[in-house]
C-alpha cells in the first residue's frame, strides 16, 4: 500500500515538474538585443546582453554609448512583469539634459520591445531593444 502511494506521488511530482519546467526555466534570464541606427551616417550597431533574473533584486542596467555622439544610454531590466525600458541622456550637461525615455514593457507574456527615436542638433538616432 505504501509503495503504491509513493509511486503515485512520485509520478505526479515528475509530471508537474515536466509541465512546469518551461515556465521556471524561462523566468531565470532575459536575452536582449539592442539595435542602434545612426540615421545621419546610415549605420547600424548591435549589442547583445543577458540579464539574470534575481527575485527581489534591484533593477539591472546595461549602459552603452551612442557611437559618434555625446549621449549615454541605458537598457533597464526591472523584472518579468514590468520588463524593460530604454533611456538616453547628454553627457555634456551636469543635469543630464536633454533626457529621453521609452515606455516600459513587460516580457513575461510577450517579447519586451522598446523603441526610442530622437533628434537633437545634428544627432538623429533610432534605438530598438527586444528581450526574450
Amino acid at each position: 500500500m505504501t509503495t503504491g502511494l509513493f509511486q503515485c506521488v512520485r509520478r505526479h511530482f515528475v509530471l508537474a515538474t515536466v509541465v512546469l519546467w518551461p515556465a521556471v526555466s524561462f523566468a531565470d534570464h532575459a536575452n536582449c538585443e539592442i539595435v542602434i541606427e545612426d540615421i545621419n551616417a546610415a549605420t547600424t550597431y548591435s549589442i547583445a546582453h543577458t540579464f539574470i533574473f534575481e527575485k527581489g533584486g534591484f533593477s539591472q542596467r546595461k549602459k552603452f554609448r551612442l557611437p559618434g555622439t555625446d549621449f549615454s544610454c541605458t537598457l533597464a531590466f526591472h523584472d518579468l512583469d514590468s520588463g524593460t525600458m530604454l533611456s538616453c541622456e547628454h553627457d555634456g550637461n551636469p543635469l543630464g539634459e536633454p533626457y529621453f525615455q521609452s515606455d516600459r514593457t513587460g516580457i513575461e507574456d510577450d517579447n519586451g520591445k522598446n523603441h526610442l527615436t530622437f533628434k537633437v542638433g545634428e544627432t538623429r538616432v533610432s534605438i530598438k531593444s527586444m528581450c526574450r
